[in-house]
């Protein structure tokens, strides 16, 4: 990646002893006025030639190549390497048009960080703007090449809302310079953050001395632009079976490439009635639908899952018609009828396993999990999993993702995107339906609106 590429405001998430897994963030806290600033002394932040900060040429590497092999550099070798690389990439960039917003990943702290950023400013290992509950939270603020210096001159933090406030000071050197620093947060908790930077006006000495002052306009294309960030929180490890519920068998579900369930294909049988629609036919139409090119858009979260009448065959052709033709989903059934709840996942390179379903006080819980893997294969699923252990009212059907299940401790030690609570994006969510007693009028599929848009 070029300069005229470089991702700007790089956030990076550095932890130190545990690597967790997460779900979606909560909210901030909501009332503003109650919450005090927090100011971050400039003597905390690793800086490259910024008046007040720490040197980030004396930053400790912990992690470098002669650490792990003979003959590799050593940490003060490989420190200079890595700032020399990242100097070089920001002096390549010409201040053409605005910067771009951040990056994060989960890393440990020290020099790590800094070879992280390196190494995607440089292009060689792009930064995701993951972040995750458990550790501590950096932002990376840099400058591209100006004949003033950039200085950092204070950073706050109130609630979700980081400001940091720099100053561009004139000199009479004719040579263009390029700053950069690693503000550290500490351990924030899971919700949405904004970062805002701005710039304090020219000191009027300067200005009298005949110096001009640096338009917003300019400045955007010269320092890092304001930009926001997330947290998320854990995602939970398996809870066990809870008392007085009742487990749904894996093997009584239908699905496509879950262990433990049947699998969907020709042993299904016929449907009632003679449909004579080949269960291959079907499939291949609903693996088409949750193709990438129909993934929800970025930030759009997974339609729910819903229910269908009956089961096997005449549930799958059921939630054929739902999820291809965009025909109604029901939403109610009568008790006793036989339903099904279609679970699905879009198009992903890690499976998707249901690790248990379960009911309780009118609540079908089902969990699932992410499974690693060493292949780039990807994979879609659906699941039909049959209504039962229900009564009349009321029926909430809550989707849950569970942690992933590690194999190694290299694995332990290595992030993985996949870790994150990417279900929400990519598997059927929650909703809920209703089960009428035995008097109930019998519900058709398709006589009760859509549940599903």
């Amino acid at each position: 990646m070029s300069g005229r590429g470089l991702s700007v405001g790089l956030l990076i998430l550095l932890l130190h002893m545990s690597f967790g897994t997460f779900s979606h963030a909560e909210s901030g806290p909501e009332d503003p006025q109650a919450i005090d600033t927090i100011h971050i002394p400039l003597g905390k932040v690793w800086a490259y030639k910024m008046p007040g900060t720490r040197d980030i040429e004396q930053i400790p590497f912990d992690d470098y190549p002669g650490k792990w092999s003979k003959g590799g550099p050593t940490a003060e070798e490989f420190r200079s390497r890595t700032i020399k690389s990242l100097r070089a990439t920001l002096s390549s960039r010409l201040p053409d048009r605005e910067t771009r917003t951040g990056e994060a990943v989960r890393l440990p702290p020290g020099g790590s960080a800094l070879r992280a950023i390196g190494r995607s400013v440089v292009g060689k290992s792009p930064l995701r703007n993951l972040l995750v509950e458990g550790g501590e939270t950096t932002i990376l603020f840099f400058s591209h090449p100006c004949n003033y210096f950039v200085h950092l001159q204070r950073v706050t933090r109130r609630g979700n809302v980081i400001h940091i406030a720099y100053q561009f000071v004139p000199h009479k050197s004719p040579l263009p310079t390029v700053h950069f620093a690693l503000i550290p947060l500490g351990k924030l908790p899971p919700g949405d953050y904004q970062v805002e930077i701005s710039q304090i006006p020219l000191d009027q000495q300067y200005i009298d001395g005949g110096f001009l002052p640096v338009t917003d306009a300019m400045a955007k294309r010269l320092v890092c632009r304001s930009f926001s960030f997330r947290i998320w929180k854990r995602l939970q490890e398996d809870p066990g079976l809870a008392d007085g519920a009742t487990e749904i068998p894996l093997g009584d579900i239908w699905a496509l490439g879950m262990p433990g369930t049947r699998q969907i294909g020709p042993g299904m049988g016929s449907e009632p009635g003679g449909n004579a629609v080949p269960v291959r036919k079907l499939l291949a139409d609903i693996r088409e639908q949750l193709g990438e090119e129909h993934r929800p858009a970025k930030d759009d979260w997974a339609p729910p899952a819903f229910v269908v009448a009956g089961t096997g065959m005449e549930a799958l052709r059921h939630a054929r018609d739902v999820l291809v033709e965009e025909k109604p989903s029901l939403q109610s059934v009568r008790m006793g009828d036989e339903a099904s709840i279609v679970f699905y996942c879009y198009t992903f390179y890690s499976p998707v396993h249901l690790h248990r379903v379960e009911v309780k006080n009118n609540t079908i819980t089902i969990r699932y999990r992410f499974v690693q893997t060493m292949t780039p294969d990807r994979s879609d699923h659906i699941a039909l999993i049959p209504v039962r252990n229900v009564v009349p009212g009321e029926v909430k059907v809550e989707i849950v993702q569970l942690s992933m299940e590690r194999l190694t401790s290299e694995e332990e030690a290595r992030f993985s995107p996949r870790e994150l609570p990417w279900g929400q994006y990519l598997v059927s969510g929650s909703f809920s339906f209703l089960v009428g007693n035995k008097t109930t009028p019998k519900v058709q599929q398709g006589d009760i609106q859509n549940t599903k848009q």
